[in-house]
């Protein structure tokens, strides 16, 4: 199969998995294409297990590491941000 065709098929595996909210699927694909083929996601972290206790570890990090210097300076940007998305059509994802 040509390079092209593999490429398609892949992102078209991963917007499957998207639109059917399947976080497990559309992982292991992203893993299968972008990530070292041993890398396995962790179950600990911090001394906290599962996956909501991982995922607010990781959250409760990122929230504090990405805090805008002044208070609300970051607010134009959402502004715009978000006048764009309004204007970005969407279409729904094909039922299957």
């Amino acid at each position: 199969m040509p390079h092209r065709q593999q490429i398609g098929l892949f992102s078209d595996n991963l917007y499957d998995h998207l639109c059917k909210k399947d976080n497990i699927g559309f992982w292991k694909a992203w893993r299968k294409r972008f990530c070292v083929r041993n890398l396995k996601p962790t179950g600990v972290l911090n001394g906290k297990s599962g996956d909501d206790n991982v995922r607010a570890e990781f959250t409760n990090y990122y929230k504090s590491v990405f805090q805008p210097n002044t208070q609300n300076a970051d607010a134009p940007y959402k502004v715009e941000v978000e006048n764009l998305l309004r204007q970005v059509p969407v279409e729904p994802c094909p039922r299957s």
